[in-house]
């Protein structure tokens, strides 16, 4: 007799779908993508914290996956204010594991670099 396979939906994600959603994430022009499950709730085009600070604005925290082209500590700590379980990111700094590690927020960051620092030399 054969053993049958059963699957039972969680509602949670697995791997293969999020690295799906962050090949598409790192095609698009989008800066920051916010999911909860596979469901987009979020998505901007604009740079730096802006985009985080809406989604937080519009949005009761809440276990959400969170896909942002720089992972800097002051988004990181905003991933975490929001409810992020999970980070995903081409870009991160040391400061940001640190945070996202003391939070127990999982983290993917492709580049890892001691601290991100602004386009024009500042911190």
């Amino acid at each position: 007799m054969e053993a049958a396979l059963v699957i039972i939906y969680t509602g949670i994600m697995t791997a293969p779908i999020y690295e799906h959603l962050f090949g598409d994430f790192l095609s698009s022009r989008d800066a920051l993508r916010v999911y909860e499950g596979d469901t987009l709730l979020f998505s901007s085009v604009e740079d730096g914290l802006l985009p985080l600070l809406e989604y937080s604005d519009l949005f009761h925290p809440r276990p959400v996956t969170v896909f942002d082209r720089i992972m800097g500590n002051a988004a990181a700590l905003l991933a975490v204010r929001v409810g992020c379980r999970e980070v995903f990111s081409p870009l991160g700094s040391q400061l940001a594991i640190e945070t996202l590690d003391r939070y127990g927020v999982k983290h993917r960051l492709s580049r890892v670099v001691p601290f991100i620092q602004r386009a024009d030399g500042a911190g």
